[in-house]
């Protein structure tokens, strides 16, 4: 997975192309996984998918302190 696109860089392409640019997620194994919302947040699509998110430290979250969403 790659960085957001930054504000400048999503102005630039929808200047240049003339249309509407949102962020998206994915990864080759697990395909399409998010996209970004006109207010911006980020929306999960998959409803088979379990995301994991990992704090700076990138170690794994302790088993029973998720939350579903």
């Amino acid at each position: 997975m790659g960085d957001r696109g930054s504000a400048l860089c999503c102005g630039h392409v929808a200047e240049t192309f003339g249309c509407r640019v949102a962020n998206g997620c994915g990864g080759r194994d697990a395909g399409f996984i998010a996209h970004e919302c006109p207010q911006g947040g980020m929306h999960i699509t998959a409803e088979d998918l379990i995301q994991e998110s990992l704090e700076r430290t990138v170690v794994p979250v302790v088993p029973g302190a998720g939350f579903s969403v």
